[in-house]
């Protein structure tokens, strides 16, 4: 006999019991947003049935435990901010892993080789003091399809050989809010499936490979609040890019588009649903008739009144915006 115990949102406060090992059969264990406390128990490694573990949104301590049963398929121990120490490598290990969530929490260390993890498909780990650089193993994750790595304090370069994903299955890659330098790859291209990437507030240069236009599908590109990306931005160099994505963000760029083509490489009826540029730059670098909000150089916050949002036509000041 197999059973689940779902109670999430459900004012429950303490610690979990280390007895709970003693639910032998149990498959499914889900109490997030509630208030539990205290470590998360390693005896949690002896339910060989459970495949789903939910304890996100809570008050958990102390490390992860470095043994998890083998047969776990969803982890999600996301928004515990006390939860600290690394990410055991014994969670790369589980061979039938295909959703991982750690966000929100004091996690630290480096990522670890997820390599053998063939069957995951949502890796999100963010916003923690995890450093150093993306590992090359999550461009070998053949079912990889949602990748989120914001807000942590990662450096050195994107991955460039992406060429070993399945560009079909990725959809949404997030690397934004580190501290990645160099350029943007061009083997981005590979991931044909992709419909949103964001690669802002880093510290990235260079320009935008032309490659990207064979993103057909791409709606969403985040791009901003990296100041030293540079050249111009043109429908005539990437039409497929700039006449398909729904939302574009390139403030507090260098980047450049003096002729319009950002408005005018669209139809009536294929209007941005947002752009933000540097369009209130005193050098006319940015022209832009249809941004949604426009920005003056080096524009970061809203605090110093240097963004604007405006109609999608232009017609007005709406608010002080991003």
């Amino acid at each position: 006999m197999f059973f689940l115990i779902s109670s999430d949102d459900n004012g429950l406060s303490g610690s979990l019991p280390s007895e709970i090992s003693r639910l032998s059969n149990l498959e499914s264990l889900s109490l997030g947003s509630n208030t539990l406390n205290g470590r998360i128990p390693t005896s949690l490694g002896d339910l060989q049935h459970l495949y789903s573990l939910n304890l996100s949104d809570n008050q958990l301590t102390g490390e992860m435990p470095d043994r998890m049963g083998a047969s776990l398929q969803i982890i999600n121990l996301s928004y515990n901010s006390e939860l600290e120490g690394t990410i055991p490598p014994e969670m790369t290990q589980l061979p039938h892993l295909a959703h991982l969530s750690l966000f929100g929490t004091k996690l630290d260390g480096t990522i670890p080789d997820f390599s053998n993890q063939q069957s995951i498909s949502f890796v999100a780990i963010g916003r923690s003091s995890i450093s150093g650089t993306i590992p090359s193993s999550l461009t070998l994750l053949p079912n990889l399809r949602y990748l989120y790595l914001i807000d942590n304090h990662l450096s050195g370069p994107v991955p460039t050989n992406f060429s070993t994903l399945d560009g079909n299955k990725m959809q949404q890659m997030y690397i934004s809010g580190n501290q990645l330098t160099g350029s943007i790859p061009s083997a981005l291209q590979n991931l044909t499936g992709l419909r949103q990437l964001g690669l802002d507030f880093n510290q990235l240069t260079g320009s935008i490979p032309t490659t990207l236009s064979r993103l057909a599908g791409l709606k969403r590109l985040y791009l901003d609040h990296n100041e030293d990306l540079t050249g111009e931005i043109q429908s005539s160099s990437m039409p497929t890019l700039l006449s398909n994505l729904q939302v574009l963000q390139i403030q507090n760029t260098g980047l450049e588009s003096g002729d319009d083509s950002l408005c005018t490489s669209r139809t009536s009826g294929n209007a941005w649903t947002f752009l933000a540029s540097d369009c209130m730059s005193s050098s006319n670098r940015v022209v832009c008739t249809c941004c949604t909000v426009c920005c003056m150089d080096g524009s970061s916050s809203t605090e110093d009144n240097t963004c604007r949002a405006f109609t999608p036509s232009g017609g007005g000041i709406l608010e002080n915006a991003i």
